[in-house]
Parts: C-alpha cells; structure tokens; sequence
C-alpha cells in the first residue's frame, strides 16, 4: 500500500524537504515556526505503529531540528507533540514559541485564526529552515 499524505495535511502546509522518508512540513501560519514531521509510511497513526528505524530517525530529527530552530529563532520554548485527535495519520508537530505570540501561552491549536503566508514570506522561510535543516544531517 503506498504512501498519501492525509488532504488536510496537504492543504494547511508546505513541504520543506524529506530526510530519509520523514517529510519535513511548514504549517501555513505564519504567526508561528511550525512544523510537522510525517513519516512516509502508510497506515502510522500512532508512535508504536512506525517499524523501529524509523521511530529512532523520527525522534533523532525532532530533538535536532527542535534545537536548531529555536536557536535561530531564538524561540522561548519549543513544543513538540502528536495529537492526531483530527489528522489521524501520525505527524509529529515542532512548534517555536515565543512570550507573547498569538496564543501564549496556551497551545496553538483553535487559537485565532491562522494567517497564511504571503508568497515571499513563504519563499523566505522555507529558505531559512532548509538551511536550519542541512545543520541537522
């Protein structure tokens, strides 16, 4: 059974690259850094559905990537979490938080109304963490 990233997910983000199956994605909001990391398997809901190599790269990544971007960032706290209560295919969210943004200091998800990015911003920010990202290999 091959690979389909789950519609919504498609539709509310950008994809900035893909390390070694795990698709690296930009949720369109620009109020936030966030991402989301997607194994590309098929059928993963859950941590424990994702064969072992790939649960370790899954964690590897987001510890690194987590790093990197809230150093760049210069972000006040990172959260990391799967919730999948809405999106059941399983991703992995990083998001960099910031005293003071949109939603802080509760969690990102319902709060306001998400701002997409504009056509250059979206350019520049991808820009950034793809270069964010290559720090991480």
């Amino acid at each position: 059974m091959p690979f389909i990233l789950d519609p919504r997910l498609e539709t509310l983000s950008h994809s900035i690259g893909v390390i070694e199956t795990i698709d690296i994605r930009l949720a369109d909001d620009s109020r936030f850094v966030w991402l989301y990391l997607v194994p590309q398997l098929p059928d993963i809901s859950e941590f424990e559905d994702m064969p072992e190599p790939i649960r370790g790269k899954i964690i590897s990544l987001a510890t690194s990537l987590s790093a990197a971007v809230k150093a760049h960032y210069k972000a006040d706290k990172m959260n990391i979490a799967s919730i999948g209560n809405i999106v059941p295919q399983f991703h992995l969210h990083i998001v960099a938080r910031h005293i003071g943004d949109a939603a802080w200091p509760d969690p990102i998800w319902g709060r306001g109304i998400m701002q997409p990015y504009s056509d250059a911003d979206l350019l520049q920010r991808k820009s950034e963490l793809q270069k964010i990202i290559a720090t991480c290999l």
